[in-house]
């Protein structure tokens, strides 16, 4: 009787090891995934001349879309309202920051310091879904995370879903989102927000379209400040 229970015990103590080993086979392949992606966004994110598009689904966006503009270290956001009463310009320089608003036809600038010396640490380009600021955040973001292959608009993505993923923003109705991320570049090229409302399954759609060396200076010129209210500067 007792060597049926050793034997019993070996058994499922082999299993658990075999399970384990297999979860931990799982989490190694995704901490690869992930830190691979990350890394693989820094070196687009160095590139000199970037453009960038995030487009959002009209049904439940707040703000229209944004188009964002990197040439020679300097960052221009370009926001228009749905409703397009108003639109939003954002340079980032260095060690400067402006604002020109126009709302309902009235329009302002506003001047502020960059105290950091890099804006682009704050306001980069390209969201990323895969940043984790230690080992143990990204331990924890690949247990917590499911990642499958997928292929949008001809390009491999994976497929990066987690409730408890630190680069996640859950809403209180929010039931999953799915970010597909470029295998090649490690770029987000699309967001699904999964979530309910009066008890039907809804989504979200984010897309991000982009492209590198296609950025003009006439792109990046500035509006003329003399048709801009000067608002107290920061």
């Amino acid at each position: 009787m007792e060597k049926k229970k050793m034997k019993l015990w070996k058994k499922i103590l082999i299993i658990v090891i075999i399970l384990f080993l297999i979860f931990l086979a799982f989490t190694v392949r995704k901490m690869i995934i992930m830190y691979s992606l990350e890394n693989k966004l820094n070196e687009s994110r160095q590139q000199s001349n970037i453009y960038e598009k995030t487009t959002m689904d009209y049904s439940i966006a707040v703000l229209g879309n944004l188009e964002k503009y990197y040439k020679d270290g300097i960052e221009k956001n370009v926001m228009l309202s749905l409703d397009g009463t108003t639109k939003i310009i954002q340079y980032i320089y260095p060690n400067e920051r402006k604002v020109f608003s126009e709302e309902n036809g009235h329009k302002t600038l506003t001047i502020s310091e960059e105290s950091n010396g890099d804006a682009q640490t704050y306001y980069p380009m390209f969201t990323s879904y895969t940043e984790a600021n230690s080992f143990l955040e990204l331990l924890f973001n690949s247990i917590t995370s499911k990642i499958v292959t997928e292929n949008i608009n001809g390009k491999e993505c994976y497929v990066l879903s987690g409730k408890y993923n630190s680069n996640f923003l859950y809403g209180e109705t929010t039931t999953n989102i799915k970010a597909y991320i470029e295998k090649e570049t490690g770029i987000t090229l699309q967001v699904v927000e999964f979530y309910e409302e009066n008890g039907e399954q809804k989504q979200f759609k984010r897309e991000y379209t982009y492209s590198f060396g296609t950025v003009t200076d006439d792109d990046m010129k500035e509006p003329d400040e003399t048709q801009y209210e000067l608002l107290e500067s920061r």
